[in-house]
């Protein structure tokens, strides 16, 4: 359900202008002319806007440079272990969304306001309880 009338075109404005602000550049991102003139499917998909938007958490950071010193010193690494980047996980529930346009919408929202909607909180709840019970069936 759309929590807005904002258009393909204001969302994805907005959008752009997070990311640009995060350090995305692109031609067509300070042309100005983005929906009309370009693929917006080619935009929100592409690894670096995905990376300028959502990020990259400190913690993934830290994590896989403790793996990297652990396999160096010779050590067996399962590096499936480590969840995604925040940018990637994003990009991956992006992909899966029926209705994309809603999904960046929430996500807007939740830029803007700072805070977890009902269903990213359902969501982020269903996987850390699925976290926990594969930890315990071990």
């Amino acid at each position: 359900m759309r929590t807005t009338n904002r258009t393909w075109s204001a969302i994805l404005e907005e959008l752009l202008e997070i990311a640009k602000s995060n350090g995305f550049e692109h031609t067509i991102a300070n042309s100005g002319a983005l929906v009309m003139d370009y693929n917006y499917y080619a935009l929100i998909f592409r690894h670096d806007f995905a990376k300028a938007l959502w990020g990259e958490e400190e913690q993934y950071t830290q994590m896989m440079a403790t793996y990297k010193q652990r396999e160096e010193a010779g050590q067996k690494v399962d590096y499936t272990l480590i969840p995604p980047p925040a940018w990637k996980r994003n990009l991956e529930a992006l992909v899966l969304a029926e209705d994309k346009f809603l999904f960046l919408e929430r996500h807007l929202d939740h830029l803007k306001k700072g805070e977890l909607s009902e269903d990213e909180k359902e969501q982020k709840m269903k996987e850390l309880r699925e976290r926990l019970g594969q930890n315990f069936k071990r």
